[in-house]
């Protein structure tokens, strides 16, 4: 990418922050089909709005749970008193569309951590201490940004910063979400570091290897 198109990307990304707006309903759904892969690799099937009267009461657009392999998605476009529309950047149609996929992703990696929390299995080697709040949150950002970064291309760097920044100016408010230091310590190592496994697994050491933030 040459000098003009990172200037126009970083417009880009700095527009859509400033003009964003919640996801439709066809947004949501593509996003949803995007974690197919994701989702049958964590043996887990996600079905979309059966929580939204609980992302409702929480006043947060997403919210996921497992339930006997299940990953119940709920969204909630009403959050009174707190305007999630930053989470979810203008950007351009495709960039969006990476963008609303992690999202997706990120829920999506909360359900499969909570199904493997309950299988029984053991948890991987060097996990202890990342099993917190904030813990959690690293994990499922660094499933965004390894879908968002799936072709390892500038684009895919620059959406990772743009969500590193906004939990940065996010972060006093929203402390169990500043997982910043992570998602910058996988821009660093992007291009170094590529673990084997499934994708719960991958995403398991990419949080060993920046998830220690506390």
């Amino acid at each position: 990418m040459n000098t003009l198109a990172r200037l126009t990307l970083a417009w880009l990304l700095v527009a859509g922050a400033a003009q964003a707006q919640l996801p439709s309903a066809d947004e949501l759904a593509m996003a949803v089909r995007a974690t197919a892969v994701q989702a049958r690799q964590a043996g887990l099937a996600l079905q979309e709005g059966a929580l939204w009267r609980i992302a409702l009461h929480h006043r947060t657009p997403l919210v996921a749970a497992h339930v006997q392999g299940i990953c119940h998605l709920g969204y909630s476009a009403y959050t009174p008193g707190r305007d999630y529309r930053w989470l979810f950047p203008t950007l351009t149609p495709a960039l969006r569309a990476r963008w609303m996929a992690g999202v997706v992703h990120h829920e999506l990696a909360h359900c499969a951590e909570q199904a493997d929390a309950t299988s029984g299995a053991d948890p991987p080697a060097g996990s202890a201490g990342l099993q917190g709040p904030r813990q959690q949150e690293v994990l499922a950002d660094l499933a965004f940004a390894l879908h968002v970064d799936a072709a390892h291309d500038d684009d895919g760097a620059a959406l990772v910063g743009q969500l590193a920044h906004l939990r940065t100016v996010f972060a006093a408010q929203d402390p169990s979400h500043d997982t910043a230091a992570a998602l910058r310590c996988y821009l660093q190592q992007r291009g170094q570091f590529r673990p084997a496994g499934a994708w719960l697994a991958q995403l398991q050491a990419w949080r060993q290897r920046c998830g220690p933030v506390d």
